[in-house]
């Protein structure tokens, strides 16, 4: 019984002793949130890996010291991916005073942060910072793209102290990115590339229009752009140093409709300049930007141009083939037969598909 009591005083001090350790930690926090959390494409070049001292803003960090006096301290910088750590660097000590740090990577990556006590801020992060190996194809991917390869990111800052090596961490969720490098963005109809000597032919002034991204929905916008066909116009920039016939920027969908008035009511996006509808027997070109995020700014992936005529006889009738393309793809391969059996049995589709309501 003795030596039970004895065990328990021990384990009693020992609790105790862990539990002071653990209050005395000073009263700091560490901050880091992405300026942008919605980057879908992080180039490799924003880490500054060359030091070159020119690079824009991606986090902003703020270091919090509730504390009377200095703390001796310096920074690290962990990137992990995937929850792998691929990136390490650590500041220069500092005497960090009492009171709030507000910085961006751009001045602690670069040319260093100077404090109110006359010392400067700095973590470099150069190439031998980076473990290539931790990850497969990440040298690789960045030699090839200057991108970071997809899959999860997410930046750690913390405070060191220099005094015992505690580590002060960020406990805010606001630090990772989801990185899937879109690439390409591709027309399905109506038309066909200006590439092709083919121009092909619709039966309707109000065509539906359909594109492919190969971006997580919702991740991206898109900009969309139709132009009319002048007699003087000689090839594909004169026909594009036109104003567009219609122009929506910031789209969200990739299928749209054209307006059947000149005031459209859309779904998404904003309607840039007037809208002029489509006539019997001209020719028309059409393209699509896609606008991705990157941490920093915005990369804009250019379509391919696809042009089409408008048939003579038109009556304005709101039909078209590519109803049936859209609604193959909307109802999917479980009513592929039901779908078919209509069209065999004489269904034309036609009229106006709503969507959500809109």
């Amino acid at each position: 019984m003795k030596r039970l009591y004895s065990l328990l005083v021990i384990f009693c001090m020992l609790f105790g002793i862990s539990g002071s350790l653990q209050a005395q930690l000073p009263d700091v926090t560490v901050d880091l949130s992405l300026i942008n959390p919605e980057a879908i494409i992080f180039t490799a070049g924003d880490l500054d890996l060359t030091n070159s001292g020119d690079i824009p803003p991606f986090f902003n960090l703020t270091v919090t010291s509730n504390t009377e006096s200095t703390l001796r301290i310096k920074l690290e910088l962990r990137v992990l991916a995937n929850g792998v750590q691929i990136v390490r660097g650590e500041s220069n000590e500092i005497d960090l005073p009492p009171g709030i740090v507000i910085v961006t990577n751009s001045q602690l990556l670069s040319m260093g942060v100077p404090l109110v006590n006359g010392q400067t801020l700095e973590l470099d992060i150069d190439d031998n910072d980076i473990d290539y190996n931790a990850v497969d194809n990440l040298e690789e991917a960045i030699l090839n793209t200057g991108f970071l390869p997809a899959g999860q990111y997410d930046f750690l800052m913390s405070a060191i102290l220099v005094s015992d090596g505690s580590v002060i961490g960020d406990d805010n969720p606001d630090h990772t990115l989801f990185i899937s490098n879109p690439t390409s963005i591709e027309q399905q109809f109506p038309g066909r590339s200006v590439s092709e000597s083919i121009i092909e032919e619709i039966n309707t002034i109000f065509p539906y229009f359909q594109w492919y991204a190969d971006a997580v929905p919702g991740s991206v916008t898109f900009n969309f752009y139709v132009y009319e066909k002048q007699p003087e116009d000689f090839n594909i920039q004169d026909v594009l140093s036109h104003q567009p016939i219609l122009h929506i920027q910031n789209y969200q969908n990739s299928f749209i409709q054209y307006p059947t008035d000149t005031n459209p009511v859309l779904s998404s996006g904003q309607v840039v300049g007037p809208v002029r509808l489509l006539e019997n027997g001209k020719t028309y070109y059409w393209q699509v930007e896609s606008v991705i995020p990157t941490a920093t700014n915005n990369i804009v992936l250019q379509s391919d141009i696809f042009r089409f005529k408008v048939a003579d006889d038109v009556q304005g009738i709101n039909y078209s083939p590519q109803i049936v393309t859209f609604l193959r793809q909307i109802l999917g391969p479980d009513y592929e037969g039901a779908l078919q059996s209509l069209l065999e049995n004489g269904f034309e589709p036609n009229g106006t598909i709503t969507m959500d309501g809109s």
